[in-house]
């Protein structure tokens, strides 16, 4: 974990119930992953504290999108994000769907529908080769703190859990 206080910096804020909301301070020479906003604003605030004669800044590209980064999938209208797979209009053998702006960091106060279709004897098979996701709301609600005693896609004898506890038994 590296601190951004103090010194040169770029600050990600979006909004949620009115109020702007920190993502993330990047500073240093690591390219940051992607970042999208929950909604149609986000705000970048640079703080350059330091006068340099060898810091270059940051140069960045910029989007709009509304598919939340997502590239398969057919979006679907009745919800503010959600994806249907069907098998008729998939690659054969499946495809593959990811988070919002994946790898980057999935936007904050948001909530994705994924819909999968199948034929009358088909079954639904999903495999994910990348996850790591911060836990529930209700969970960090109770607990007052995100993970705590919380191990998410532990995998056991090739199926994969979340455990709530150290102590938890899985399956």
């Amino acid at each position: 974990f590296f601190s951004c206080d103090g010194v040169d910096s770029v600050i990600a804020y979006v909004q949620i119930e009115g109020k702007l909301d920190k993502i993330d301070s990047y500073c240093g020479l690591k390219l940051p992953s992607p970042i999208m906003s929950n909604g149609p604003r986000l705000e970048l605030e640079f703080r350059g504290i330091h006068s340099s004669r060898h810091s270059r800044g940051f140069r960045a590209a910029y989007f709009f999108t509304e598919n939340f980064g997502i590239g398969s999938g057919e979006q679907m209208s009745d919800y503010p994000c959600a994806f249907r797979y069907r098998s008729e209009e998939s690659h054969p053998g499946g495809g593959t769907f990811s988070s919002p702006n994946f790898p980057g960091l999935y936007p904050r106060d948001t909530e994705c529908h994924y819909f999968f279709h199948g034929a009358n004897y088909q079954r639904v098979r999903i495999h994910f080769h990348y996850f790591d996701v911060e836990g529930v709301l209700p969970y960090v609600l109770k607990h007052g703190s995100f993970l705590k005693d919380r191990f998410c896609c532990i995998t056991i004898e090739d199926r994969h859990a979340c455990l709530d506890g150290p102590n938890s038994k899985a399956f």
